[in-house]
């Protein structure tokens, strides 16, 4: 089994509707410290990703965010984190990328949805062959699973080919590591 000692983290800005979200970003980074887990993500301190890091960075775990120069103007970065300011979005996420073992998405808005694209998009082509969980806090996820099986069944995908993707879907924080496992992953 290979060892997740890092785990990019893609979420929304924004907090989201209530606080459910909210309460799942904090276990995730709960979560990582407990394990030693290096958290990556967009460096911003706004939002769900402002709260994953902030939780983590509470307990002295280890957090190392990427960003653009003009998104850390509206999404001021986090103090204390390992930081790199890159010039555009596709090398944020490709820093991302390179620096994670693996990958676990929170709900999110448009950015959120091209971080998902890009993982699935480079493990397609063989950049890389990480795994990928999709945290479907009250089936968020759900719709985004329905399109790629639609993709499929109008064969813009093959089933081949969705064989190749590594993401599975989670409802709790607690079903992250168990599933990684099952994914043949420890941490």
């Amino acid at each position: 089994m290979s060892k997740i000692k890092s785990v990019a983290v893609f979420c929304g800005a924004q907090f989201g509707e209530g606080k459910k979200y909210e309460h799942v970003a904090k276990d995730l980074g709960n979560l990582l410290v407990k394990h030693g887990i290096q958290l990556v993500y967009g460096a911003g301190g706004t939002g769900l990703m402002g709260v994953v890091a902030q939780t983590v960075l509470d307990q002295k775990g280890d957090v190392y965010g990427v960003t653009t120069k003009g998104l850390a103007e509206f999404e001021p970065p986090l103090s204390g984190i390992e930081l790199d300011l890159v010039p555009t979005i596709q090398q944020r996420k490709r820093m991302m990328m390179d620096a994670a073992d693996a990958f676990i998405v929170l709900p999110g808005g448009i950015g959120t949805l091209d971080e998902i694209s890009e993982v699935l998009v480079a493990h397609q082509i063989g950049d890389h062959d990480k795994p990928m969980i999709l945290m479907s806090i009250d089936g968020y996820f759900e719709p985004f699973i329905n399109l790629v099986d639609e993709m499929i069944e109008e064969e813009f995908i093959s089933a081949s080919t969705r064989k190749l993707f590594k993401y599975e879907l989670c409802h709790r924080v607690d079903d992250v590591l168990p599933t990684f496992k099952k994914m043949g992953y420890t941490a």
